[in-house]
């Protein structure tokens, strides 16, 4: 979906008809069906509700793919690799057979809630919101002296309790999930494996290419999430490799004001060889064709955001 589908999409779940269901994950991995009051309840909805619409409906974001993310503003991600084993909590949540039991304070606690499952919708349409519980909104009752007005007095709070702070971090809206924090879906979600495995896939694809001479040096950076999850898809997604030749790519390069200053090529001058860490980093965002010149000034850029001007 594009973001004006995407802002639609979820119109559709919060109306004025539309209900609201939450759960509690907790850091044993177990879901909790969360009982809230009638009012608490509907104060939080039209709160998640208000933050739909004020960071997704009325932005204008950018609508990519997730192995393609990069460090632009006002975009939204769509997660477009194999899902991880946490990932099933949206079906679950979402599959009215799943009998999920009641949270239970005495049993769970709520020094175990690790975030938020907040579904809004109504009949077929259901938006499902992700909201990780931050360590400074749980509140010990044995981690200082909480206290609180009654009849005009100061009086204590017994028990520990939470703050529910606006905020959107994942999306899932018809079967697809949307990103709008990656720190909380490279941390929370497992998909390191799943991004380097990928990475490496990508990594066997480029080799056949035979543009760079020293392919292996690309596997020692994998430890690096951010530079793994560019790789990871950029045999499909590159305009570059396989479109263009490998001499004309490596002519650009050694025009080029930064990278002819970076980049090191084979003796016979028919590969590009990689020797730094920078080199590397450049060598991908060579791939995805970032290094662009205006027709107008002649000047050189570096462009993250490269949406193409409908013709």
């Amino acid at each position: 979906m594009n973001n004006e589908e995407l802002a639609r999409a979820i119109n559709e779940c919060i109306g004025e008809r539309s209900s609201i269901e939450i759960y509690l994950g907790l850091k044993n991995q177990q879901l909790r069906k969360g009982n809230f009051i009638e009012n608490t309840q509907q104060q939080i909805k039209n709160l998640f509700i208000s933050e739909l619409q004020n960071k997704i409906i009325n932005v204008e974001n950018s609508i990519v793919n997730f192995s393609s993310a990069d460090e632009r503003g006002n975009v939204i991600y769509q997660y477009d690799l194999e899902l991880t084993e946490k990932m099933h909590i949206f079906e679950l949540v979402n599959n009215a057979e799943n009998n999920i039991e009641r949270f239970s304070f005495q049993v769970d606690g709520i020094n175990n809630i690790a975030y938020f499952l907040i579904i809004i919708g109504v009949a077929d349409h259901q938006v499902t919101i992700y909201k990780q519980l931050a360590s400074v909104n749980v509140y010990k009752k044995n981690s200082g002296f909480f206290i609180r007005e009654t009849d005009n007095q100061f009086t204590q709070i017994e028990d520990d309790f939470l703050r529910i702070v606006p905020g959107v971090d994942l999306i899932y809206i018809n079967n697809e999930l949307y990103i709008k924090n990656l720190d909380v879906i490279e941390k929370a979600f497992d998909i390191h494996n799943v991004i380097i495995t990928s990475a490496r896939t990508q990594i066997d694809m480029i080799s056949q290419y035979n543009l760079v001479e020293n392919i292996d040096c690309l596997s020692s950076e994998l430890s690096d999430i951010s530079f793994a999850r560019k790789l990871s898809k950029i045999s499909q997604t590159s305009p570059v490799l396989g479109h263009i030749e490998n001499q004309n790519i490596i002519s650009f390069t050694q025009n080029h004001p930064i990278l002819r200053k970076v980049f090191k090529y084979s003796d016979d001058g028919t590969k590009i060889k990689l020797t730094s860490k920078k080199s590397k980093r450049l060598f991908i965002k060579l791939l995805n064709d970032d290094y662009l010149t205006s027709n107008l000034t002649n000047i050189y850029y570096d462009s993250l955001a490269k949406d193409p001007v409908e013709q």
